[in-house]
């Protein structure tokens, strides 16, 4: 994972670079190898890199168009972006980086918000034009990659986690009443675009974030919809057909410069994915890591998982506990910046 962070300012006054910077030093831990920070008259932008595609300087973000007119920041990996950049260099575009990075920005630069249609992946990131003097946010279709931001006739800002925001903030931030009672009563958390505290918002899955640097004004919509493509849909003919849909989705997510890994739990999915990577790609340097507990207590399935000791090398182990667990609680939490639903998060 990366992190992404930023402030618009609305009022005249220059964005704060110190403030962007202890901003990104808040979500430092999401990318320990390399950060960036980019301060344009009324926009500043910060980057936290984990690297996984191209490890090398060429993938610094922000990254910039040739012409200067676009900046991107991007959490995420879009994994059919070779096919993507060979369907941009027939059209002329040239690439200086192997990054997908790069791929969605020039997407983005040809195609518009449309690109989001291309992209088979996993995203949060924003892209600022100069010359429209625009922001232009989006997120995946299902949610997995964060983004949250708050905005008031001074400022929009924005990050991969609440912390940095709580820090921005002029006063204490208020905790919404509503989200709260959500959570005490019937253990629900991500429901809506609102968070536990009532000034911040999350952008949901599968919409995108306009906001004007000209008039202050954030337009919030969605791409994409997945009741309605579900109703569309062509179901798979026989298991044959599912079988080749998801060997080609494994396939697609080996993309990597790192090594590759695996959270085995010995569960049908985790296990099925585990497979298809030894017998379909015969990928042999693979890491594993599993949640393991006493032998015979409830939710272990150590029995399943060292089905596959005989086949991987690099099998990583861990045993939470109620020790552990309250040894790690305040870290945990202030990890989470949230209520979370179950402790099962603490696993991973």
């Amino acid at each position: 994972m990366c992190g992404i962070c930023g402030i618009v300012k609305f009022n005249g006054d220059p964005p704060d670079r110190s403030g962007i910077g202890r901003m990104m030093a808040a979500i430092k831990h999401r990318g320990p190898n390399d950060d960036g920070l980019l301060v344009d008259d009324k926009v500043g932008l910060g980057f936290v890199r984990l690297s996984v595609i191209d490890l090398s300087p060429l993938g610094h973000q922000p990254m910039l168009s040739p012409d200067k007119r676009y900046s991107i920041i991007y959490n995420g990996e879009v994994y059919n972006y070779l096919e993507i950049r060979n369907e941009l260099i027939k059209k002329g575009y040239q690439f200086i980086s192997k990054t997908d990075t790069e791929v969605v920005l020039n997407s983005f630069i040809e195609w518009g918000q449309e690109c989001l249609d291309k992209f088979n992946g996993m995203w949060a990131f924003v892209i600022y034009d100069r010359e429209k003097q625009e922001l232009f946010c989006s997120r995946d279709r299902f949610g997995v990659k964060p983004f949250y931001y708050y905005y008031n006739k001074d400022e929009f800002v924005f990050a991969s986690e609440i912390p940095p925001l709580l820090a921005t903030l002029k006063a204490k931030a208020a905790v919404d009443p509503e989200v709260m009672c959500d959570y005490m009563i019937y253990n629900r958390t991500d429901q809506s675009e609102r968070t536990f505290f009532s000034e911040i918002k999350k952008l949901q899955h599968s919409h995108t974030l306009r906001v004007s640097l000209k008039d202050g004004t954030v337009l919030l919509q969605r791409w994409y919809d997945l009741k309605k493509r579900l109703h569309s849909s062509i179901p798979f003919e026989n298991a044959e057909s599912f079988r080749e849909t998801f060997t080609s989705a494994v396939g697609l997510r080996l993309r990597s410069d790192v090594p590759v890994g695996v959270c085995l739990s010995g569960g049908l999915d985790s296990s099925s994915i585990t497979s298809t990577l030894l017998k379909k790609f015969n990928y042999r340097d693979l890491n594993t890591f599993s949640a393991v507990y006493e032998k015979g207590q409830v939710g272990d399935e150590s029995e399943f998982i060292n089905e596959y000791r005989p086949f991987i090398e690099k099998m990583n182990f861990i045993t939470p506990t109620a020790d552990s667990l309250y040894k790690d609680l305040t870290n945990f939490i202030g990890t989470q910046a949230k209520p979370f639903p179950t402790t099962s998060v603490y696993a991973h």
